[in-house]
Parts: structure tokens; C-alpha cells; sequence
């Protein structure tokens, strides 16, 4: 028991060692562009993975943060904090909001309608514009990246970003909206969302909601707009709504970009999938085990009959599958972010003897 403690405290110190090494080296590159479309001057921060200089062949995906002035150390932190297991290394792009004779510009820049009491309101169709033919194009250029985009707001950065998801679905993969702001403009949101979410293709896409469960989860249409998507999102969206009952408006980001990085990447295995055994002979109707080893493996899916596993495919479930007169076995970790997947195969003849191989993935990285 106590040879089990001392293990425990170890792993734990070398855990938080390594979570404490990289938010030390956390490098914030202050940059800045001029928008034709804004008709100003941008500031934007960027924040490249640990050793980017040193792997050039490596692209990386990107997630872009706003209200950048409070979030960019935030978002940044959980991120590297979530890559020692959970997602790999991203580029990490904030927007820090504009200042117009001392005021803050990002009631003009984050909402979609402009209303009576806020005259400056309704320039995210032009802030959209902003970030898909000038943004984008030149953190692409400059930068190593995939292509694939994750967006993380809260508030009315969440409204924004269930704005852009009707307008503009494809600009990003990943919509990550921490306790939004749906009753703006008289729950301007829920309609265009009713009305339009059926008609987008929304393949690939993952969506995450928050908000604060009891009344301020009605306050903020957070419900309504539940209600809503799970009535009419069409397939190939990956949507969940989470409700926290011990957390505040402005203390949402934090499990919002814990939780939501971990559905974007829902599948992703940091680890080599390592099976036993790859292939050999088995024996004639004697029930045989094939054993996983690794942990955090979410949606490994198998076929028997030559084609290529898909979500609906048989999963494994726990670290074991039973094979019975199996002479093709084809895996694949399926993820919700694609590039990610991990796959192989095991063939096998019927016989008298069953020799010991082991199996290792090929990895499914971009490069």
C-alpha cells in the first residue's frame, strides 16, 4: 500500500512538473495588421506550440481566441495544460478588442443586429469579413497551419460565434461558446439559428455550449437554443451542451476551453495503439482475446469483413476484444477532427498453434 502511494505521488509530481515547464515557456508574439474592411488597425497575439522552430515539416491547427486583452494567457495556459494528454499542440491566435477614445469597440465588432441602446452594434458580418479574407489568409501565410480552425468566445464572443456558424459554417471546425449572450436583440440568435441550422451542412463540426444551470441558463437563451438545435442540427454534427452549477459569467472560460478542446478532439490518442496479438494463426472455434494497451481510447471501431470501420461500426469497449474464427480485423480510432485518426490491421489464418505478435499503429499526424 505504501509502494502504491509513493508510485502515485511520483506520477503526480512528474505530471504537474511537466504542466508547470510548459506554461513557463508560454511566448506571446504581439503583432499587428491593418484591416481594409475594419478601416483600422488590428492588434492580434499569437502564441506558437513549445519547439515550433525546430520542426519545420510540422503544420499545426489553429484556435483563434477573442476578447484577446483578458483570454490569451487563459485559453493558452489550458491548452498547453490539455496537450501533455488530451489534444495535440496548436497555434493559438487572439484578438485583443479594439479601443476607440477609450472605449471598448467589441459591442460594434461581436453583435449581429445593431439596437437602440447600442448605436456602435451589429459589425460582425463585417468582423467576420475581417477574419475569413484578411486574418485567416495572412496567420496561414506566415504560419504553419492545417487549415483547421477552432474558435473559442464567451459572452458576446459567444454570440458571435453561433453567428458565424450560421453565416459562415466552414470558417472554423470547432465553435467552443462559453455562457452566450443568445438574448441579444431579442433572441435575435435562436430564430436565425431555427431557421437556418437545417439547411447548412454541418459535417465535421463540433459544438459546444455552456452556461450556468438554473436561471442564468434561461437568462442567456442557453435552453432555448438547445432546445432548438437538438430539434433541427443535421447530421454530422457534434454538439453538447454543458451546465455547471458552481461557476460565474466571467469564470466559464476556464471549463469551457478545458471541456470544449477535449470534444473537439474527442478520439484523439496521444499514445501508439499497441495491440496483441497483430496476426498469426488462431484456433478453430476457441474464442480468442485480443488486448489493447494504452489508455483514453474513445472511439475505436472494428470490422470483420475487409471494409474500413465508420462510426458505426462495432466498438471496442474496455482493453479487450473477442475474436472468433477471424481471419481479417481491420481498427481505426475514429476522431471528430479529421487528420487524427489512427489505423491498422490483423490477419489471421485458422489452424493449430496461435504465435504472439504485437501490433503498432501508424500515426495519423499532419506533415
Amino acid at each position: 500500500m505504501k509502494k502504491s502511494i509513493t508510485l502515485l505521488f511520483v506520477l503526480l509530481v512528474c505530471l504537474a512538473s511537466s504542466a508547470l515547464a510548459q506554461l513557463k515557456s508560454l511566448n506571446i508574439i504581439r503583432d499587428t495588421i491593418y484591416s481594409n474592411i475594419l478601416k483600422e488597425k488590428r492588434a492580434i497575439e499569437i502564441v506558437l506550440p513549445e519547439g515550433y522552430s525546430d520542426t519545420a515539416a510540422i503544420k499545426y491547427d489553429v484556435i483563434y481566441i477573442t476578447d484577446g486583452e483578458w483570454n490569451t494567457q487563459i485559453v493558452s495556459n489550458i491548452e498547453r495544460f490539455l496537450e501533455i494528454q488530451f489534444i495535440p499542440a496548436n497555434i493559438m491566435v487572439s484578438l485583443p478588442n479594439t479601443m476607440l477614445q477609450g472605449q471598448n469597440m467589441r459591442g460594434r465588432d461581436l453583435t449581429p443586429t445593431r439596437t437602440d441602446g447600442d448605436p456602435q452594434s451589429g459589425g460582425a458580418a463585417r468582423y467576420i469579413a475581417f477574419i475569413k479574407t484578411e486574418l485567416m489568409p495572412y496567420i496561414n501565410k506566415k504560419y504553419r497551419t492545417t487549415g483547421m480552425n477552432t474558435y473559442h468566445g464567451g459572452s458576446l464572443g459567444g454570440l458571435f460565434g453561433m453567428y458565424t456558424l450560421m453565416k459562415e459554417p466552414r470558417l472554423f471546425q470547432s465553435y467552443l461558446l462559453a455562457d452566450p449572450s443568445f438574448w441579444w436583440d431579442k433572441d435575435y440568435l435562436p430564430k436565425l439559428v431555427r431557421d437556418s441550422i437545417g439547411k447548412i451542412s454541418l459535417n465535421n463540426t463540433t459544438l459546444l455550449i455552456t452556461g450556468r444551470e438554473g436561471e442564468p441558463a434561461k437568462e442567456q437563451r442557453v435552453n432555448a437554443m438547445d432546445s432548438i438545435i437538438q430539434k433541427a442540427a443535421p447530421a454530422g454534427l457534434h454538439y453538447k451542451l454543458m451546465l455547471y452549477n458552481d461557476e460565474t459569467h466571467n469564470s466559464m472560460i476556464f471549463r469551457t476551453v478545458y471541456d470544449g478542446l477535449k470534444l473537439t478532439y474527442h478520439g484523439y490518442n496521444k499514445q501508439d495503439l499497441n495491440f496483441y496479438p497483430m496476426g498469426g494463426v488462431l484456433l478453430k472455434d476457441k474464442p480468442f482475446k485480443m488486448r489493447f494497451q494504452g489508455d483514453f481510447v474513445k472511439e475505436l471501431h472494428y470490422t470483420t469483413d475487409g471494409s474500413q470501420p465508420t462510426m458505426t461500426s462495432p466498438k471496442m469497449e474496455g482493453n479487450e476484444l473477442m475474436l472468433l474464427n477471424t481471419t481479417q480485423l481491420n481498427l481505426k480510432e475514429l476522431t471528430y477532427r479529421p487528420g487524427y485518426e489512427q489505423e491498422g490491421s490483423a490477419n489471421f489464418t485458422i489452424g493449430n498453434i496461435s504465435p504472439v505478435f504485437f501490433f503498432k499503429r501508424k500515426p495519423g499526424c499532419f506533415s
